[in-house]
């Protein structure tokens, strides 16, 4: 557990929570998805194969083109295939 009176000022001050519980103020991240990909020679074909996913929805996922962020179970498709990076070489937000 971690002891807050050892942090100075209010704890909420530490970290940025913000938008995280306004649902009008979704968060918004883009992938580097197409650029792990080059760097280990797998094509956006060879991951729709082995995923399943549609290469039409793949394509926009790898060009941060989609209009929302693709679901849990899709993004893991796609990072499992690309040998799981660390998920801070994979993300970055985007700030409306």
């Amino acid at each position: 557990m971690i002891n807050l009176s050892s942090f100075e000022g209010s704890p909420k001050s530490l970290i940025n929570f913000s938008g995280l519980g306004d649902p009008n103020n979704q968060i918004k991240y883009h992938n580097k998805f197409k650029e792990i990909a080059a760097l280990k020679n797998v094509s956006q074909r060879d991951v729709s194969r082995i995923t399943g996913i549609n290469p039409s929805n793949l394509n926009q996922i790898f060009n941060n083109t989609n209009k929302s962020n693709p679901r849990l179970d899709t993004f893991l498709k796609i990072w499992i295939v690309l040998g799981c990076p660390p998920l801070n070489k994979c993300l970055y937000r985007v700030e409306d």
